[in-house]
């Protein structure tokens, strides 16, 4: 947008744009062009957290679920019967 006034500096390549041309990230004003190789670092960031989250707190509660088991197995038969 030649006719706009420029608002921001991109980091990346140095280039002046308007306030549509820019996007913030980490704290800092992008151009689209530079933003885009960011971006896919963050995707492939995300997309293994995704993958051991969710893994690692099936885990937590299957383990706790099991302890619990464990010990109700342990009390005496005359617990159960009252």
């Amino acid at each position: 947008h030649e006719a706009r006034e420029a608002v921001a500096r991109c980091p990346g390549c140095s280039s002046f744009y308007c306030r549509e041309c820019v996007v913030e990230h980490d704290g800092k004003l992008f151009c689209t062009t530079c933003l885009k190789p960011k971006a896919a670092a963050v995707k492939v960031r995300r997309r293994f957290g995704d993958v051991w989250q969710p893994a690692v707190g099936f885990l937590t509660g299957w383990l706790v679920l099991y302890w619990l088991a464990q010990f109700l197995l342990m009390l005496p038969a005359a617990v159960h019967d009252r």
